[in-house]
C-alpha cells in the first residue's frame, strides 16, 4: 500500500465492508455482551409523565442495542409497546458471571506461581518488563493475566500491537532505552488489515495508526479537524522507523473458521446464552401477569341505603321539590349500592348463611410459571457445560469428574498456548527495540506444562491411593509438596518446612508400616526415626524462639544448615 492510500481509509474512518471482516465484528459484540454485561436503553411508557428514552448503566452502544431489538428481546407479535419496554428495564446481566467466572478459572489455571518464567539476557530490559510500565500500572505478565487474557477470549480477531510509546523524533536522549506499549487493537477499531498492513484508530478517536513491515505511521487531526500525516517540522521524518520485515502485531486469535475469521474459544456457549436471555425475559413477563392471587369477595348491599345507592333528604316544599324531599347520593357506599369489607369492621349475617365464605382468596394455576423456572434452570446449567464449569458434587460419578476436568484441561492448554505464542512474539519486538544488535533474541520465556485443576482433597485421595499401591517415595513425596502448595498457598513458613523436611528426613513419605518394615530388614536404624522427630522438635523451637518471620526471611538451604547444626 502507498501513503496516499492509507490517508483515504484513515480519511473516510469507514470500517471494511468483507463478509470475514463483517463477522469477526459480530463475534466481538455477541461474546462482550455477556462478558462486559451490557444492558438496553429503554422508553417509560408507564409513567403519565413520559420521561422518554431512559440510559440504564452499563448501556454499551447502538451495536448491543441492535442485538437487544431484533434478536435477544424482539417485540412478540401481540406484545404492547409498554409490556415490551418494561422488559427491557427488567433486564439484568445474569449471563456474565459464569463467563467472567470461567475468566478467572484460565487465570488461576495459567498464571499460577512458576507457571510462567519470563527473562530477557540485558538487565534493564529485564527490569523494564518487571515492574509496572505497561496499560493500566501492569507489568508483562499481569499485563497478559489482567488484560490480554481477557481480550484473547472476547476478541479472538483483535489484535496485539508492539510499539514505541513516542515518535522516534521525540527521542531525544540516546542513552534511554525507548519505552514500548503493548497495545491491544479491538477488531471493531481496524480500518484495513492485511498480511503486509494494518490500519486502526484509538477508541478516543484521537489518533489513526498505519503499520507496515518497516514503519509505523501515525495521523493526527489539523485545526480543520482533517487527518494529516504526524511528522517531525525539522527533520520530517514519520512516527517510527522499525524495519522488523513484518508487522509488529499479532491477531489475538482462537478456533479459526474457513470464512476467514476467528472463533473464541469459548464461542459455543454464546447461542446458549444468548437463549437464556429471551427465555428468562419470558419467565418474568409471566411471573408479574400470571403468578399472583386474587381476592373474590361477596357483594353486600349497603345498609344505609339499602343496596339503592340514594338517600331522600328532607327540603323546604317549593316547585322543584313540591314534595319536600329530594334523592341525594349515599354518604356511605356514595352511590356504589355495595360496600367492601374490611379486616376490623364486624358483619352480621343470618345463621342459615354462617357457613358461607364472604371472601376468598384465589391462587392462580403456575404450572407454565414453573415450566420456564425449570426450562431457565436447564439453560443456566448448559452454559456452564458448554464453559466446562459444571459443579462436581459428590454424587457425581469418577468417570464424569474425569470428562468435565479432561475438558478443562484441553480447554485451558489451548488458552494457554496461544498466550506463550503472543508472549513470544512481544518479547521478539520488544527486544528488537531496545537492543537492535541482538536482533529478535535474547530472552528466554518458559511454556506452562501442566495446569494443576486438583483440589486438596483430590490430592489427599491421590496420596492415600499412591501409599496403598506401594507407589515409590519420590511420586508420594510430589504429592505432598503439592499438596502443601495447594493448602498453604502464600503461607512460607508451612512451604519452607515442609521443603526441609523433605530434604532432610530420611523417612519422609513413608507409611509406618513401612518404616517398621524397613526397620526390621535393616533399610532403616532407629536412629533414622530419631533423627525425624528431631528434625520437626528443631523446627518447632526455631519458630517458637524466633518467630515465623524469620522462618520466612531465611533461604531454604539456610535453613537446611541451620537445622544439621542443631540434629
Amino acid at each position: 500500500m502507498v501513503l496516499t492510500e492509507v490517508i483515504e481509509i484513515v480519511k473516510k474512518q469507514s470500517i471494511p465492508s468483507s463478509l470475514a471482516f463483517k463477522e469477526a465484528r459480530n463475534t466481538y459484540y455477541s461474546i462482550t455482551l455477556h462478558t462486559k454485561g451490557a444492558r438496553p436503553k429503554f422508553k417509560d411508557l408507564s409513567s403519565k409523565n413520559n420521561a422518554g428514552e431512559i440510559t440504564p448503566p452499563n448501556y454499551l452502544g447502538e451495536e448491543y442495542q441492535t442485538l437487544f431489538d431484533k434478536f435477544l428481546l424482539s417485540t412478540h407479535p401481540r406484545e404492547e409497546e409498554v409490556t415490551r419496554y418494561w422488559r427491557y428495564s427488567q433486564y439484568k446481566p445474569l449471563t456474565k458471571a459464569p463467563f467472567q467466572r470461567l475468566i478467572n478459572v484460565f487465570s488461576g489455571l495459567i498464571y499460577q506461581e512458576s507457571k510462567f518464567s519470563i527473562s530477557v539476557d540485558d538487565e534493564n530490559n529485564n527490569k523494564y518488563l518487571l515492574e509496572n510500565n505497561f496499560s493500566e500500572k501492569n507489568n508483562f505478565v499481569s499485563l497478559f493475566k489482567n488484560v490480554f487474557l481477557h481480550a484473547l477470549l472476547e476478541d479472538p480477531n483483535g489484535y496485539i500491537a508492539v510499539i514505541p510509546k513516542q515518535a522516534g523524533y521525540k527521542q531525544t536522549d540516546n542513552t534511554k532505552a525507548l519505552e514500548i506499549s503493548f497495545l491491544y487493537i479491538r477488531i471493531i477499531d481496524v480500518l484495513h488489515a492485511d498480511d503486509d498492513n494494518l490500519i486502526f484508530k484509538t477508541p478516543d478517536g484521537k489518533y489513526s495508526y498505519w503499520l507496515n513491515n518497516q514503519d509505523i505511521i501515525r495521523f493526527i487531526k489539523n485545526e480543520k479537524g482533517e487527518w494529516v500525516q504526524e511528522t517531525d517540522e525539522a527533520t520530517g521524518n514519520g512516527y517510527f522507523a522499525h524495519k522488523f520485515g513484518f508487522i509488529p502485531a499479532i491477531k489475538l486469535g482462537g478456533t479459526y473458521n474457513n470464512l476467514g475469521y476467528y472463533e473464541s474459544y469459548i464461542n459455543n456457549a454464546i447461542p446458549i446464552a444468548d437463549e437464556f436471555i429471551s427465555s428468562y425475559s419470558s419467565e418474568q413477563l409471566i411471573d408479574k401477569e400470571a403468578s399472583h392471587p386474587y381476592i373474590q369477595q361477596a357483594t353486600i348491599d349497603c345498609p344505609t341505603c339499602s343496596g339503592t345507592g340514594k338517600l331522600q333528604e328532607i327540603v323546604d316544599v317549593c316547585d322543584l321539590y313540591p314534595q319536600g324531599t329530594r334523592q341525594i347520593e349515599c354518604t356511605t357506599c356514595h352511590g356504589k349500592k355495595q360496600i367492601s369489607i374490611n379486616p376490623s369492621e364486624r358483619y352480621e349475617v343470618p345463621t342459615e348463611e354462617m357457613d358461607k365464605d364472604m371472601v376468598r382468596i384465589i391462587n392462580p394455576n403456575i404450572a407454565v410459571n414453573q415450566y420456564h423456572h425449570d426450562k431457565n434452570a436447564d439453560i443456566k446449567t448448559d452454559i456452564l457445560d458448554a464453559l466446562n464449569l459444571l459443579k462436581i458434587d459428590e454424587s457425581q460419578s469418577g468417570v464424569a469428574k474425569t470428562i468435565d476436568r479432561d475438558n478443562l484441561y484441553r480447554l485451558t492448554k489451548n488458552v494457554s498456548d496461544r498466550l506463550f505464542e503472543i508472549k513470544e512474539f512481544c518479547l521478539k519486538c520488544y527486544v528488537a527495540y531496545r537492543s537492535p544488535d541482538v536482533k529478535f533474541e535474547g530472552f528466554t520465556i518458559k511454556k506452562p506444562n501442566d495446569f494443576n485443576i486438583q483440589t486438596d482433597k483430590d490430592l489427599m485421595e491421590e496420596l492415600i491411593q499412591a501409599q496403598n499401591n506401594g507407589l515409590p517415595v519420590n511420586i508420594r513425596q510430589a504429592i505432598i509438596k503439592e499438596f502443601v502448595s495447594k493448602r498453604h498457598k502464600g503461607n512460607d513458613y508451612e512451604l519452607k518446612a515442609n521443603a526441609v523436611i523433605s530434604s532432610l528426613d530420611p523417612i519422609h513419605g513413608y507409611t509406618l508400616e513401612e518404616v517398621k518394615t524397613a526397620i526390621e530388614l535393616g533399610l532403616f536404624s532407629a536412629d533414622d526415626v530419631k533423627k525425624s522427630r528431631k528434625i520437626k522438635d528443631v523446627i518447632k523451637e526455631i519458630l517458637e524462639t524466633k518467630t515465623q518471620d524469620y522462618f520466612r526471611q531465611k533461604s531454604i538451604l539456610e535453613l537446611i544448615k541451620e537445622i544439621k547444626s542443631k540434629l
